[in-house]
């Protein structure tokens, strides 16, 4: 048997260096083989891909620059120009596509226009409020030198939990494509539903003549006249056709509260409450860098 190993050995070795002309087999060529042979079936691990690197800006656009601002979105920028109400370092924009520097001074009617770096706040929404950026609410953060506040993932009505906010347009178009999305996790109050409700959740329902997508839904505790039920979404799915689905499948829903989203969570916060968080780092490498136009 020993024979036998040897020889099928010093074949394979003969055919794998077949190509190399006048090629005899010796024991370091049977060596080399056997260690290309342990390579294919034990490959190294690949590290994980390393984070794209932000975008620094050293020059833009000036309807860029006053869409970044807050100031107005690229078509009203436009119409400033043509009623001559913007002057960069004193002299009138002529168009929207004059290129800001960080030297540069902008004014529009004669009030100067800054950056203010990416910011990102968590608020916890009371249930079956509307998110209105309006009255104390937007003077916190008009306070801070915000001028325009996004959502992201907005909870409906009926809803409570952790809603992000953000003045950075990148940083909500990362979180609403399905690549760059994040976790949520979700907990609801139903009914006392059987096991077989549960799978019809699963499976999902036909809601007005559209068929939604089942929810990945565990059961955390179930009593005689309640069921307290866990889902997980992504940031760019709509929780709203969660508590469709929710209603056509389950006779009565008490409550449905987003706890989580991403790492952040909700204990610690009050309803009503409104708090500046930093942003992670995998937060921060969707946003462009603009730290030279911000003045310090």
């Amino acid at each position: 048997d020993l024979m036998l190993q040897h020889w099928c050995l010093w074949t394979c070795t003969a055919r794998f260096f077949s190509s190399t002309p006048k090629f005899t087999p010796d024991l370091e060529s049977s060596k080399i083989f056997i260690k290309k042979i342990k390579q294919k079936a034990h490959p190294k691990p690949v590290p994980p891909a390393a984070a794209p690197p932000q975008t620094r800006v050293t020059e833009a656009k000036l309807s860029h620059f006053l869409s970044r601002a807050g100031v107005c979105n690229r078509k009203g920028a436009s119409e400033l120009v043509t009623q001559k109400r913007i002057t960069i370092n004193g002299a009138v924009a002529a168009s929207t596509s004059s290129l800001i520097t960080p030297n540069d001074k902008v004014a529009v009617d004669g009030c100067s226009v800054h950056l203010v770096a990416p910011q990102a706040w968590i608020y916890y929404k009371p249930a079956r409020t509307e998110l209105k950026l309006e009255g104390k609410f937007l003077e916190q953060l008009l306070q801070q030198g915000v001028r325009h506040v996004y959502p992201i993932s907005p909870l409906p009505y009926k809803v409570s939990g952790i809603q992000p906010l953000t003045s950075d347009t990148h940083l909500l178009d990362a979180f609403t494509s399905p690549e760059q999305s994040v976790p949520c996790k979700y907990l609801s109050v139903l009914s006392y539903v059987p096991e077989a409700v549960i799978t019809s959740l699963r499976r999902g329902a036909y809601v007005n003549h559209k068929q939604r997508p089942g929810l990945p839904c565990s059961v955390t505790r179930q009593t005689h006249s309640a069921t307290h039920l866990q889902f997980f979404l992504r940031s760019h799915e709509s929780p709203t056709d969660a508590t469709e689905v929710l209603k056509n499948v389950v006779p009565f829903v008490q409550r449905v509260q987003r706890v989580q989203f991403d790492s952040f969570h909700i204990n610690g916060f009050k309803p009503g409450e409104l708090k500046p968080v930093a942003l992670p780092y995998h937060w921060a490498r969707h946003c462009q860098d603009w730290s030279a136009f911000i003045k310090k």
